[in-house]
């Protein structure tokens, strides 16, 4: 019993990592996708939506949400990177 209660939530918290949803920015529609990197991030949506960075004042938090979603669906609302082991960067570094 024990055994299977360890399968279930090692299952489970691949599932959590792997698997998320998107809001897409220019229909609202939400679709679940496999993400290319495992991250705590659940739920991927764009305050700024089909509008340019200048038009729009973000707060940290908007920032931070369309940093994530740029992550993922950063070119032509695709995953363009690689898939990969390592965890998703959760701060946007700045050089």
């Amino acid at each position: 019993m024990i055994k299977k209660i360890i399968i279930f939530l090692v299952l489970l918290s691949n599932c959590y990592l792997w698997i998320g949803f998107y809001e897409d920015p220019e229909f609202f529609s939400i679709s679940p996708f496999i993400k290319l990197r495992p991250c705590t991030k659940f739920y991927f949506s764009s305050p700024l939506g089909m509008q340019d960075y200048g038009d729009k004042n973000l707060t940290e938090n908007e920032e931070f949400e369309e940093f994530m979603f740029e992550q993922y669906f950063g070119t032509n609302g695709i995953q363009s990177k690689p898939f990969s082991f390592k965890f998703c960067a959760m701060k946007k570094v700045i050089n």
